[in-house]
């Protein structure tokens, strides 16, 4: 009898402290998204005006796409490329206290594949973007991710997690977030998350879509270059990331329009980034399965506007 006591004491003890956990997780989520419930108010309110100024880049770009390329063509961009869009700050855009703060991104054209990222060998092709649209300011991030799993009861698949050398080790999303925090890695607002697989990270811009009716998805291979090309994103970043495409080994017949390259049965998916070789010498490109977990591995996400 004091033995089956003392059992049951036991298990009322467990559940109190996965109680407790549960709590503190649900009490700082709630935290979170009153945060940006008022940061997303006060972001209205200063930026009431977006939509025209949308309007007014989509009319300059069909009058800059009309003209010859060397009128539409920045001195500063190389020969093989051109925005369709005249200078200016970046415009941002903000959807959804949910979503993840956006910039757009100008139309253009460019040869995929040539210099300055120099990670194609001799393949090249021509992609032209005929209509701005808009990328995450930032890889999304732990809390952004968290949110969506809090709603939808998501399971990401797997518990281990693989480095950038080749290790692999037991380790979560959740695990690698905590253990970023206590080394003062990626500490703020916008910490990345990572050791997620592709997997996930489609499933997390399905949910954004549906959550806020917008075609949100991931980015395509050549809308990740293209925005590397023109200075918006960072290739040196420290974390590589998931696109939306297939991974080929021809590395012929990309899309012309700059979108994903996909297809039915897709065994691998491409990864972009500073970390990222493959067996043919091309650098900041490499093929993972989409269920490859990586600490040195987030997304973005994108949409058209």
């Amino acid at each position: 009898m004091r033995l089956a006591t003392s059992a049951f004491v036991g298990f009322v003890a467990l559940i109190s402290i996965i109680s407790g956990g549960l709590h503190a997780a649900s009490t700082q989520a709630e935290d979170w998204l009153q945060k940006r419930q008022v940061a997303f108010s006060e972001w209205n309110v200063s930026h009431k005006s977006i939509i025209a100024e949308i309007d007014q880049l989509k009319a300059r770009t069909i009058d800059l796409a009309k003209r010859p390329a060397a009128e539409s063509k920045s001195a500063a961009r190389p020969s093989n490329m051109r925005t369709f869009a005249s200078s200016g700050a970046v415009l941002e855009i903000w959807d959804s206290e949910i979503a993840p703060k956006m910039m757009i991104v100008p139309a253009g054209e460019y040869v995929m594949g040539t210099d300055p990222l120099a990670s194609w060998g001799e393949h090249k092709s021509k992609v032209t973007f005929s209509a701005p649209f808009a990328i995450s300011e930032h890889l999304v991030s732990y809390d952004e991710f968290a949110e969506f799993v809090r709603e939808t009861n998501y399971r990401v698949r797997g518990d281990k997690c693989n480095n950038f050398r080749g290790s692999t080790y037991s380790l979560n999303w959740t695990e690698q977030h905590r253990r970023n925090l206590e080394v003062g890695y990626h500490e703020g607002p916008y910490a990345d998350v990572l050791c997620i697989a592709w997997t996930d990270a489609h499933a997390y811009a399905d949910w954004l879509r549906k959550k806020t009716g917008l075609p949100y998805r991931l980015l395509s291979e050549a809308e990740w270059e293209y925005t590397v090309r023109i200075g918006l994103i960072d290739n040196l970043n420290g974390n590589a990331e998931w696109v939306g495409d297939c991974w080929f080994d021809n590395d012929t017949g990309f899309p012309a329009d700059g979108s994903s390259w996909e297809a039915p049965s897709c065994v691998s998916h491409v990864v972009r980034g500073e970390l990222c070789s493959n067996p043919r010498g091309q650098v900041d490109r490499c093929p993972e399965v989409e269920i490859f977990h990586g600490d040195f591995i987030g997304f973005r996400v994108a949409r058209s506007l």
